[in-house]
């Protein structure tokens, strides 16, 4: 085998920035081989650059990695690098001291000087020879080398060539030039929005206070600036402006509209006002696009530019688009008010408003190249859009004769740019006295800049360990240096952040409010390069202004908004004064929108109650409960390290590639069924999430007790005469053992620390909540006992329900949510169930006596045994939530239900105006608490929910008043019930002969129906159907007919068909609860066709087309599971499922679907 090829050649080394390597292991072969140089640089320039440092290399093809034996020739060492273990050929092994970067300068085929940065390189004393990786160099760098007759290495990307031969030359070492006073041309370019180096040189003969720079062209290359190659790259250019000679200001104005991100104060919107004869620009941030805000914004542009608006008969031209913002009555009235002519391009012809199209094209360039060159948030968009419009106003314009400025040509003066800094660059404030608690704080902290504030002569900076975007003169720039926004500022944002208070751009202090207009009219941004600003004072005063209130700090906790009842965008607390907070200047905190809440889930407590739960464990920290919900915390880990749940272990014995998984604490309210409180809850869990499957766990899934199971066991408990049960199993998630190797972190407030010093984690024992496999475990651990131990039957239907029956009578029925158990029992088998279930073989659980309260729902059980379950208390916090001011209104009177040509007339959104208008409404939330009570125990609006829910994409304020409505007439009928009597009798209507087979089978009886040739504005009709059980709705449901139904039999067939999967499911789990069913199952249906259609197995011309699963219906008839009826439509139970009904039929329906108490 031969041995690896090295060749000598020099290089020098600077120092330089560079990016995060990876971890690396590393083999080195030395064999002798044979060497070469390169001899790329004359004498001469080797005389003149001998104080650098350069090395002679290797380049050897046996190496794993670069080697060097000097630290000197380092531009930049990873501190944090873990140990290198490098083996040679002697299979010594040796741990490098140090890695980091190299530079290469290389001369090419054309003499040019290149640079190549060689990553990766170990440094130890030891080694004999530096060393280049052939393998290292063609992986990191492309450079790709060959050794024959030439020597070479070349670039794949450039097909740059460098060759070396076997001649020895002097070293390159280039010559350090010193510091100048002078600016370099890269941060002129920076500093004035990245221009074109040819504006740059114009604009130097064209101004005043330009920087000292020496007499001679300024260059610059803008390919070799990244911020210009990420922010400035372009398609292709727009049109050339529209012909014609413009002679004076406002002959013709160009507007469009964008849109942007919602923006750190509020702004979705940026209108922009182009003049034509001097190439003015003006730019102004809208919260919305409405027409009224747009008129507002063109009105003020009006009277601030009226002096230099003509006097005389000469037009004012205004030209837009043709979008609805522009075309409305607003800005008509506008227009005939200032004598405003219009003019609009062809629609879908963006070239036609050529000239405020391009002005996007310079406006967004300059904008992306400022966050992409300070990597400040896109939320501050709007201080870099002012910045960027104010430079352009500033700039020389080929477009105007001699390429004088747009300021010029407004104005006639130069333009003064002596106030211009780098956007986004560190600058330091300057603390005001008042915030400064001692003589020992300090005088200035880190700071953003963002922009020229030019109507107050300062600048606009946030200052993040203030929390304030604020407008200051006492400060100092760092151009070269900018803020690092780290993860905490930055990448764990959410994509909406509000503002930090709640005020327009323009603020105003308490000295200005006497100068103020009275009209609406709002005041255009400040930075839009305003003539008659900058041409007052250079110098503003020496205090500092603030975005509104000076004692506006940081948006308050959500639990101290509910506390406070106030507004949270409007705190009146003082802020900390700088010397109690600790800053850094690499960390950017910017505040956060709240979550919208959630739609509600199965158990709804949690987000409706009176006092707020904190959402994090400083928010608890913060709250006013704090003492009771650290005491709730104590308990809940006390009880866990009871359980074992976990062991101590030292981080540093964690084994390696193991990752630690996050914790945190969550919290909730254990409401009474009158609504007050029983407890605080602390629950410590696991951030799951990060989990890994294979690894951390197998398998998630976990069952959970469906509505219509529930229902079911209260109704076999009404039927049998059974008493209902509640327990409670504390921590049921930590009774069952792990089944993998989970590290966590430790609770906060309960940190302990290991023999290394460091914060212990808990190696899990057993689950805990939050882990992927928690639920899953504990059903499995739940059902072993119940099943092996205590010899109940589990359903394999619903693997949440479970029997045991004896010979001697005795009836136990089980349903398990979760942690939370209902028992329907006999008085002879509870003793029993208690002592096996919580004994010592058992469980840790609290018998809480009589089911009153399950799942948010309130359950009373009579003297007689019959059940009723309502959501009163449920009701009245949607009330508090939604409708606070009519709640005792509501409450006394009988509202009705909406009307029906109310429902069938809503449609979606039609434009983005309806858009805007119902995004400022809580629909998802209102519509999220009414379904939940929908499903449980209110059918009578099943209907309108399903209509509703079909608009949660694209709502409208219609759709939302009508849910409102809604609630109004739920609050009127608290009293509403689903009661089930126990009775298997069937309700009135019912044909005599299946009567006997009705009651036969306990009351279980079905009715299906729905609408055809009556669809909504949605195009589409509907299915309903109520099963019946002991008296009482155990299933219903609303929903959309999936099939394109070309009769109403087609229809009433689809929703049998339908209707009979919910039966099948409702037999199978009575079977398993060892109810005995006897017979087909009465199917109710209103319409004789599609009971013909069943009953016929022969193919007509009205079902030839019927696909395979309607048929359903049809195979369970022929296999006796249930047996078709006719009804009549006046005694369709599910009539009210299927369309909206008047209000006499409508109060007639629900009273055959739910228990009202007088």
């Amino acid at each position: 085998m031969p041995s690896p090829i090295r060749h000598v050649f020099p290089l020098l080394v600077r120092t330089m920035m560079c990016s995060s390597m990876a971890r690396a292991c590393c083999t080195i072969h030395a064999d002798p081989c044979v060497h070469a140089f390169v001899c790329p640089i004359s004498n001469d320039e080797s005389k003149n650059r001998s104080h650098e440092h350069s090395a002679q290399f290797n380049v050897d093809s046996g190496a794993s990695v670069h080697c060097i034996n000097d630290s000197r020739l380092f531009e930049t060492i990873y501190k944090d690098h873990p140990p290198v273990r490098i083996t040679v050929a002697n299979k010594q092994v040796m741990i490098a001291k140090a890695v980091g970067t190299v530079r290469l300068r290389l001369r090419n085929q054309r003499g040019e000087i290149v640079e190549h940065i060689i990553h990766n390189v170990v440094y130890h004393p030891s080694f004999h020879e530096n060393l280049l990786s052939v393998r290292r160099l063609w992986k990191d760098n492309r450079l790709k080398t060959s050794f024959g007759a030439v020597n070479q290495f070349k670039c794949v990307n450039t097909h740059d060539k460098f060759t070396f031969d076997f001649a020895r030359s002097a070293y390159y070492s280039p010559k350090v030039c010193a510091a100048k006073v002078e600016l370099s041309p890269e941060l002129l370019h920076s500093r004035f929005g990245h221009c074109s180096e040819r504006r740059l040189n114009k604009l130097r003969d064209r101004c005043v206070n330009f920087p000292n720079h020496p007499h001679g062209t300024l260059k610059h290359d803008p390919r070799d600036c990244d911020a210009c190659q990420a922010g400035g790259m372009r398609r292709r250019a727009f049109p050339k402006r529209i012909p014609g000679e413009f002679t004076y200001f406002g002959q013709r104005l160009s507007s469009d509209l964008c849109k942007f991100p919602k923006s750190i104060d509020g702004y979705q919107y940026l209108l922009c006002i182009v003049d034509s004869y001097s190439n003015w620009l003006v730019t102004v941030p809208l919260k919305s696009k409405s027409s009224e805000d747009v008129a507002h914004a063109m009105e003020a542009f009006m009277l601030r530019y009226s002096n230099y608006l003509p006097h005389d008969d000469r037009p004012v031209t205004w030209h837009t688009d043709n979008g609805g913002e522009f075309m409305s009555s607003d800005i008509h009235e506008f227009c005939n008010e200032f004598c405003v002519k219009r003019s609009f391009s062809v629609p879908f012809a963006p070239p036609m408003n050529a000239h405020a199209e391009r002005m996007w094209g310079l406006l967004l360039r300059t904008t992306r190249i400022f966050l992409a060159q300070s990597t400040v948030h896109e939320s501050f968009w709007v201080y870099a859009t002012q910045q960027a419009t104010l430079i352009h106003n500033y700039l020389p314009s080929t477009k105007l004769p001699g390429e004088i400025s747009p300021y010029q040509a407004l104005t006639g003066k130069l333009p003064d740019v002596g106030k211009i800094r780098t956007w986004g660059c560190l600058v330091w404030y300057f603390v005001p006295e008042k915030d400064r608690t001692s003589k020992l704080a300090p005088r200035a902290v880190p700071a953003v800049h963002l922009g020229l504030d030019d109507s107050r002569n300062g600048y606009y900076v946030y200052v993040p360990s203030l929390n304030r975007i604020t407008t200051a003169t006492h400060v100092s720039f760092s151009e070269k240096r900018f803020m690092v926004f780290t993860d905490d500022g930055i990448a764990r944002m959410p994509r909406h952040i509000k503002p930090l208070r709640d005020t327009e751009f323009q603020y105003h202090e308490d000295r200005d409010q006497k100068s103020r207009k009275r009209n609406n009219t709002p005041d255009l941004a400040p930075n839009s390069g305003s003539p008659g600003a900058s041409d007052e004072g250079s110098e503003a005063s020496g205090s500092d202004s603030d975005h509104g209130s000076d004692d506006d700090d940081t948006r308050p906790t959500r639990a101290e908004q509910n506390e406070k009842g106030k507004n949270p965008h409007r705190s009146t607390r003082n802020p900390a004064p700088i010397g109690d907070q600790p800053y850094r200047a690499s960390v950017v905190n910017l505040v956060a929108d709240d979550v919208n809440e959630q739609l509600l889930s199965i158990s709804p407590d949690a987000l409706l109650g009176d006092i707020t739960i904190p959402s994090s464990h400083a928010d608890a920290e913060k709250s006013r409960y704090w003492p009771r919900w650290l005491e709730a915390m104590k308990t809940e880990y006390e009880s866990l390290i009871t359980l074992g749940t976990w062991e101590y272990i030292d981080r540093s014995k964690v084994p390696k590639g193991r990752q630690i998984t996050k914790s945190r604490w969550v919290y909730d309210l254990k409401l009474k069924r009158d609504g007050s409180i029983e407890r605080f809850k602390a629950r410590f869990v696991v951030r799951g999430f990060s989990q890994v499957k294979g690894q951390d766990y197998t398998e998630s899934y976990s069952a959970t007790l469906r509505a219509t199971s529930f229902r079911l066991l209260l109704a076999l408990a009404a039927g049998e005469k059974l008493k209902c049960e509640h327990f409670d199993v504390k921590n049921a998630f930590t009774q069952s053992s792990i089944d993998s190797e989970i590290y966590v972190e430790n609770a906060k407030s309960f940190e302990t620390k290991g023999k290394d010093g460091l914060p212990q984690v808990l190696k899990l024992v057993k689950s805990l909540y939050g882990t992927k496999q928690a639920s899953r475990l504990w059903q499995m651990k739940l059902r072993d006992h119940l099943v092996n131990h205590m010899g109940f039957t589990c359903s394999l239907t619903d693997p949440c329900l479970f029997a045991k029956r004896d010979a001697k009578g005795g009836v136990m029925l089980l349903g398990v949510y979760v942690d939370d158990i209902i028992l329907a029992h006999k008085n002879s088998d509870l003793d029993w169930f208690i002592k096996e279930f919580t004994g010592p073989n058992g469980f840790d659980a609290k018998h809480l006596g009589k089911l009153s309260w399950f799942l948010g729902q309130a359950v009373d059980q009579h003297e007689d045994y019959s059940i009723s379950v309502s959501q009163e208390l449920y009701i009245a916090k949607l009330l508090d939530r939604f409708c606070p001011a009519k709640k005792a209104t509501l409450q006394k009177r009988a509202t009705p239900c909406a009307s029906p040509l109310s429902f069938q007339k809503l449609r979606p959104a039609a434009n983005d105006i309806e858009r805007e208008k119902a995004a400022r409404l809580p629909y998802l939330q209102i519509i999220g608490s009414l379904l939940y009570l929908s499903c449980m125990t209110r059918p009578d609006i099943a209907y309108h929910m399903s209509i509703l829910c079909s608009f949660m994409h694209d709502p409208t304020v219609e759709a939302y008043d009508a849910a409102v409505h809604l609630l109004q007439y739920i609050a009127s009928t608290t009293h509403a019930q689903i009661t089930f009597t126990g009775s298997p009798a069937p309700p009135d209507g019912i044909p005599a002969e299946v009567h006997d087979q009705v009651v036969k089978n306990h009351g279980f009886l079905a009715y299906s129906d729905a609408s055809w040739h009556k669809p909504n504005k949605l195009g589409f009709n509907m299915f309903g159907f109520v099963v019946y059980f002991y008296g009482g709705p155990i299933a219903f449901s609303s929903k959309r007919l999936k099939v394109v139904a070309l009769s109403s039999a087609e229809a009433e067939y689809a929703a049998a068909s339908y209707t009979c999967k919910e039966i099948v499911f409702i037999r199978n789990v009575c079977n398993d609860l060892g109810v005995q069913l006897d017979g087909p199952a009465v199917l109710a249906v209103d319409n004789q066709a599609a009971i013909k259609i069943v009953e016929n197995m022969g193919v007509t011309g009205r079902n030839k087309h019927f696909d395979d699963s309607l048929h359903y219906v049809r195979h369970l008839y022929d296999h006796r599971v249930i047996r078709p009826t006719f009804v009549t439509t006046k005694h369709q139970h599910a009539d009210g499922f299927t369309k909206p009904l008047e209000k006499t039929p409508f109060q007639s329906w629900t009273r055959s679907v739910l228990h009202f108490v007088e």
